[in-house]
């Protein structure tokens, strides 16, 4: 089971790599959002290329316009007898203002545990967003994992991603998106069981669907 973990670290890259990105932007003081992501890491075992599918839930909360917490749930490692939770802490450094994006940076803490071992990962990214119309949000960001767990010659292993995203938001409340990362292009996937699929087969290439609610709406959709 702790090589199970070990496997689950790498797909999951503990960098949200499963999940959509949900720290792009901060929420306001007292504003609840739920999350929901689906999708995963490129693979191409039965011809076209297809994401391993990974589902995780959760939600965030402003304690201030400028700080938020968040909390995830890996769903489809539960059906695995593997836990999985993620705990972040946001801050929102700038303000969108002109041409100068909205950037925020992130501390998260991923869990991944069974009967058998327990594994903490921390983690960091940052992202730049732009708001285009009110309704569209773009962004592009990095994410960085630090393995500690790794069973390599060093006993230490730094992952890092590469993220596009966009989101929609419609009817006040509601968004949906799409993220594309490039988890770990440094690493050669070429040994490993799973057949990815990446440019130059290098890393692996995350698909992620999203569903978002604000429970007081957005706030740029206010009439």
């Amino acid at each position: 089971m702790s090589r199970l973990l070990g496997i689950l670290a790498v797909v999951v890259l503990a960098l949200s790599a499963c999940a959509a990105p949900y720290t792009v932007r901060t929420v306001p003081k007292g504003h609840t959002a739920l999350h929901l992501s689906a999708g995963g890491p490129l693979v191409e075992a039965l011809g076209p290329p297809l994401p391993i599918p990974a589902v995780l839930a959760g939600a965030q909360y402003g304690l201030t316009d400028d700080w938020n917490i968040s909390g995830m749930f890996h769903l489809l490692a539960a059906f695995y007898e593997t836990g999985g939770l993620e705990a972040t802490v946001t801050r929102r450094i700038l303000r969108q203002r002109g041409w100068v994006p909205e950037v925020t940076a992130s501390l998260r803490v991923t869990q991944l545990f069974s009967k058998e071992a327990y594994r903490v990962y921390p983690e960091l990214e940052a992202f730049a967003s732009y708001l285009l119309g009110r309704r569209w949000l773009l962004y592009f960001g990095l994410s960085t994992l630090y393995d500690f767990f790794w069973e390599g010659e060093h006993h230490f292993r730094f992952h890092w991603a590469p993220t596009l995203g966009l989101d929609v938001r419609f009817a006040r409340r509601f968004a949906l998106g799409l993220a594309l990362r490039w988890a770990s292009p440094q690493m050669d996937t070429r040994p490993l069981v799973v057949d990815y699929a990446s440019p130059g087969e290098r890393g692996m290439i995350f698909v992620q669907l999203a569903f978002r609610v604000e429970l007081c709406g957005w706030p740029e959709l206010a009439p």
